[in-house]
């Protein structure tokens, strides 16, 4: 079940001339879970982030950097996620504790964090569903989602592999002219939200040291959400050509040490659920005076997201190819020799 609501916390005082009140601000304790999970079918291993709310006295600040008042003890909490296809069970996970340390500083502590994690290849068609058993509490705590799958990109075209013995090359893109490059592409089932980024590749090599190293830069193209999540909506974004030379003068320091070659550019998709959506709009910055914040969840009997995404960097899981094309010989002049380029050093890719 999916619940929108406030957290409001009022706390009253009562002030007379004739007695001073003292209070406790700690009301009692209430066992919270949170979990946080992405699914991906992309990926083989599989985690999620299981927390409880924490009640203490002195600095929450100080409290939260001990992971202990977050985590529940190992022996009090079962975890599993099922996969359900056509209403009958087909597999039940038992996730474990896992420990990694790539968690970036912040409020809580970093960077080791523990998460609970499976293995397993996803079916795309099936729904999963996250079960938190409290064995002290004898609470159960979960969640349920579907998906997101695979989707078509349409434009720029892509021709398929020649067969042997011809070899293929990356198709060229255009960045000449005033007309906008037409990103077009399928909508995923169960996708919701896309963020879509374009990630240029170029070679620097150092003229003293002789060094030659493959950079890339990434250009976020936007965020863009189909009408609804049946899948196969028509959806695209318009690439302004001028923009991504603008692009390259802003990220790119002029350096009369180097010399540069434009490589190649791919196009990666970034997609959420639906729920992952809603998340995102709930907490995205208000231009209203109420500043408040509903707290979304669809977790039962708890609070977090439980939902799945689907990073797309290549054309399919049949064809593995990056969706990749590399500039054409008019764009490569431009460039050179363009107003917004023509102090970054790039020079022509087949000059050695």
């Amino acid at each position: 079940m999916i619940r929108l609501y406030f957290v409001v916390i009022i706390f009253s005082l009562l002030l007379s001339s004739a007695c001073k009140t003292d209070f406790d601000i700690n009301a009692d304790y209430k066992d919270i879970t949170i979990i946080y999970c992405l699914l991906n079918q992309k990926d083989t291993v599989h985690y999620a982030r299981i927390n409880r709310a924490f009640l203490g006295e002195g600095n929450a600040l100080i409290l939260a950097q001990d992971p202990q008042n977050s985590l529940y003890p190992y022996e009090d909490i079962e975890v599993t996620m099922e996969e359900w296809l056509n209403e009958n069970l087909q597999t039940t996970y038992t996730l474990d504790t896992v420990i990694l340390n790539d968690k970036e500083p912040g409020v809580f502590s970093s960077p080791s964090h523990v998460l609970y994690s499976f293995t397993a290849h996803l079916n795309e068609n099936a729904t999963y569903k996250i079960i938190v058993r409290n064995t002290k509490l004898g609470k159960i705590i979960e969640g349920e989602t579907k998906i997101v799958t695979d989707f078509k990109l349409e434009k720029p075209y892509m021709p398929p592999v020649p067969p042997p013995p011809q070899v293929y090359v990356h198709p060229f893109i255009s960045f000449i002219g005033t007309s906008p490059i037409i990103l077009e592409w399928l909508s995923a089932k169960n996708g919701k939200r896309y963020q879509v980024l374009m990630r240029y590749y170029y070679s620097v090599t150092d003229l003293l040291e002789s060094t030659t190293d493959t950079i890339s830069i990434d250009w976020n193209l936007g965020t863009l959400k189909s009408p609804d999540t049946g899948g196969n909506e028509i959806m695209k974004t318009e690439i302004n050509k001028e923009g991504f030379y603008i692009m390259l003068k802003d990220n790119i320091d002029y350096n009369p040490q180097v010399k540069r070659k434009s490589l190649y550019l791919d196009f990666i998709f970034s997609v959420a659920g639906e729920e992952f959506n809603t998340y995102m709009e709930v907490n995205e910055p208000s231009s209203s005076l109420i500043q408040e914040k509903p707290l979304y969840t669809n977790i039962s009997n708890g609070i977090g997201l439980f939902n799945s995404r689907f990073i797309k960097d290549e054309l399919s899981a049949a064809d593995q190819r990056p969706m990749r094309f590399q500039l054409n010989p008019q764009s490569i002049s431009e460039l050179i020799n363009g107003q917004h380029t023509n102090k970054l050093g790039f020079i022509n890719p087949d000059t050695n």
